[in-house]
């Protein structure tokens, strides 16, 4: 009964929550990036393709980068693969432990970045009411486009490769009111190499 009780909780608070309506004087930044991180999962659940863990790392180290260039820049504008090479082990050791270790083994010998596709959207938000009418508006334009939808359609599995696959969102305002908002993916592998 307990459990019923809690699960009932949630569920309302959820579709109270996204439900909020968007405050243009204080934009909530936390939950539009948490709704299409849900959105594309949810998308990629009903193709009954592999959900995509929220990775933090992938956040800090990708898409903000990327979301902020664009906001300072005012333009659109993808980062260079290699600024971000540095944090492979970290993305790993999160992933891994995102998935209790079901991602393979904990130490690996030889990590590989399999993928790390992006996507990228463009708003103002004046014609949404809600934080989840826009995140089901920007997930519409990135289907709209054969590209960007193919990239959320990946299977971000390769066969011989062991790992895990993440998704991270960071939204970001230019001066001139235009949002940008990064969407970065990654598919991490390893082969366990042994001397």
């Amino acid at each position: 009964m307990k459990k019923l009780g809690l699960i009932f909780v949630i569920t309302i608070n959820s579709i109270v929550f996204s439900q909020t309506k968007i405050n243009h004087t204080n934009f909530n930044y936390n939950l539009l990036e948490k709704l299409v991180i849900k959105k594309i999962n949810n998308y990629r659940d009903s193709l009954k393709l592999k959900t995509l863990y929220t990775s933090h790392i992938l956040r800090e180290s990708f898409s903000y980068i990327t979301a902020s260039i664009n906001a300072k820049q005012d333009t659109l504008y993808h980062v260079p693969y290699t600024t971000w090479l540095k944090d492979t082990p970290k993305l790993y050791n999160e992933l891994y432990n995102l998935t209790n270790g079901k991602c393979g083994s904990k130490n690996p010998r030889v990590l590989l970045i399999v993928k790390r596709p992006e996507i990228i959207y463009t708003f103002t938000c004046l014609t949404r009411k809600t934080y989840e009418e826009l995140a089901d508006r920007m997930l519409r334009g990135w289907l709209n486009s054969k590209g960007h939808k193919a990239i959320i359609e990946l299977l971000f599995d390769q066969e011989n490769v062991h790992g895990q696959s993440g998704i991270s969102c960071c939204i970001k305002k230019s001066s001139t009111g235009i949002y940008y908002a990064a969407v970065g993916f990654i598919q991490l592998g390893y082969l366990d190499v042994y001397e």
